[in-house]
């Protein structure tokens, strides 16, 4: 197989790869592809694929650790003085965040 952004020939490998699926990232080890030595650009086969994602749905049903990605307020980051407001709106966002999982 050839690389389609640099025309090298792919070489299997085996690669770390992550996926976001229904809000979790789901980080999957020595998953094999083909992989370009030139570019680096990774290929995954459709069976490669349909592995990972029955992988995803088997483990979305079970108890597990979500991935919550929250912005801080801009006032906190610049050093400023916090209002209250923002830290009323910031605990709203985290409690909501612990209710849905």
């Amino acid at each position: 197989m050839q690389c389609m952004k640099c025309g090298q020939d792919m070489h299997e490998a085996l690669v770390n790869h992550q996926m976001e699926c229904r809000n979790q990232l789901f980080c999957f080890e020595e998953v094999p592809a083909q992989q370009c030595p030139n570019c680096g650009h990774v290929f995954l086969s459709e069976e490669t694929i349909e592995v990972l994602i029955s992988r995803v749905h088997q483990l979305t049903t079970k108890a597990t650790i979500s991935y919550h990605r929250l912005r801080w307020p801009k006032a906190a980051q610049s050093g400023e003085q916090q209002h209250p407001e923002l830290v009323a709106q910031l605990m709203e966002t985290i409690n909501k965040s612990v209710r849905k999982s």
